[in-house]
């Protein structure tokens, strides 16, 4: 295996954050988008109205 093949299987991955399969945002590390994710659900559980068609996922950000 060469440095340059080493590099790309070992850099750094982005998640993404999806609401019903629509894209949010993305995030440099999967800590981070399950942050974002908890966040969000606080969100639904205290927000004023219903959400209940909401659901949110966390995937791999592909920008390749």
């Amino acid at each position: 295996m060469t440095q340059e093949e080493k590099q790309l299987l070992y850099r750094p991955k982005w998640w993404a954050l999806y609401c019903n399969n629509e894209f949010i945002s993305a995030y440099p590390s999967h800590k981070s988008a399950k942050a974002a994710l908890h966040r969000k659900c606080e969100e639904m559980k205290n927000a004023p109205y219903e959400c209940d068609g909401e659901y949110y996922t966390v995937k791999p950000y592909n920008y390749d």
